[in-house]
């Protein structure tokens, strides 16, 4: 049975309602002439319709990655970025650490803006001072956190000769090469570019990494000071900056607009929904670990830590490989689906 052709049924995610102005009357009444049976297949075969057609939007990322993955220099443009760090204990300075080596090419400089007066700054002075095109600042931790570090940068440093600003944290790891990230903010060149989107909250870009075209940045520096009084802690850091952002800018867009997939509504990647993130992180789609997501016997455990998340081989950077594996879970799902379904018409 193909629920795609039954006439007047339309597909909204994974209900199904049938097209007529009163529309609650009619679907009680359809419900009435249609079998549980059936209505149960209906259901299944929305999730199975959106369940495809998340993989193939994957699949769809993983081709557009591999084809965006070369010399950010190619681009002839400058990205400055504007790293906010509270660098209080150990595992954070493995972070920092590690992931500057994804966030440096040839094209970016990078500003570590770091909490004043905490115990393991002056490791992280002599790392930085150790590098080429990064510059170590300090700044008082007050409670705009993130947000605050960043525009305290933007106010006391000259961005004018970068095209882009792009603000991250060290609140995560990354495992692999971002360079698709970089080169896609430039081919989008919009105002506001994200790397994920998300409906925890409400439709917006999560704020651990996104980046803002060089003419923006006074809109950005404007929404943050007309806020500015109402942010007395965390909570209030995301409910004013990060789930509003989308709305100061007119041009925006993302890497992975993954916010509306059904199977995701009013979800964190990091935290509240596994299936999703496995899938993202095996094919370097999301190459990141959230710290807050790690065990704390291992966060508390230097060497466990670096063994785990520091010292291991960066994920198998073949998109080629990725790309296929995204194809071939498509297809398995296809071919589970319909053996499935085939077994039911022999039943119905």
């Amino acid at each position: 049975m193909n629920i795609y052709k039954m006439k007047g049924i339309v597909n909204f995610g994974i209900t199904t309602v049938v097209k007529d102005k009163s529309l609650n009357g009619n679907l009680v009444i359809a419900q009435k002439k249609t079998s549980t049976k059936n209505i149960q297949a209906i259901i299944k075969q929305n999730i199975a319709y959106n369940y495809y057609n998340e993989l193939n939007y994957l699949k769809q990322k993983c081709i557009e990655k591999r084809i965006n993955t070369h010399s950010v220099s190619k681009n002839n443009v400058k990205y400055l970025v504007i790293m906010a760090c509270h660098c209080n204990t150990e595992y954070k300075l493995l972070t920092i650490k590690q992931s500057v080596k994804y966030l440096m090419n040839d094209s970016t400089e990078l500003l570590i803006v770091n909490s004043s007066n905490l115990s393991h700054n002056n490791q992280l002075v002599d790392f930085c001072a150790s590098q080429s095109n990064i510059t170590y600042i300090e700044a008082v931790n007050d409670n705009t956190y993130d947000f605050g570090k960043w525009i305290y940068c933007l106010n006391i440093f000259n961005y004018s000769k970068y095209n882009f600003v792009i603000f991250t944290n060290d609140s995560f790891i990354i495992h692999a090469p971002i360079d698709h990230y970089f080169n896609l903010i430039y081919k989008n060149n919009v105002e506001f570019y994200g790397y994920n989107s998300s409906t925890q909250g409400r439709y917006h870009y999560q704020s651990y990494l996104f980046s803002i075209r060089r003419e923006s940045i006074n809109t950005f520096i404007h929404n943050f000071n007309i806020k500015r009084g109402n942010i007395k802690n965390q909570h209030d850091v995301i409910t004013n900056y990060e789930l509003t952002m989308t709305d100061w800018f007119s041009s925006k867009n993302c890497f992975l607009n993954i916010g509306n997939f059904p199977s995701h509504k009013e979800k964190n990647i990091f935290f509240t929904n596994n299936t999703l993130y496995d899938k993202l992180k095996k094919t370097n789609l999301l190459p990141f670990t959230k710290i807050k997501s790690i065990d704390s016997s291992i966060v508390n455990n230097t060497n466990n830590f670096i063994v785990t998340y520091i010292n291991t081989s960066d994920p198998v950077n073949n998109y080629e490989s990725n790309e296929s594996n995204i194809i071939s879970i498509v297809n398995e799902a296809h071919e589970a689906h319909e053996a499935h379904e085939a077994r039911e018409d022999t039943l119905l």
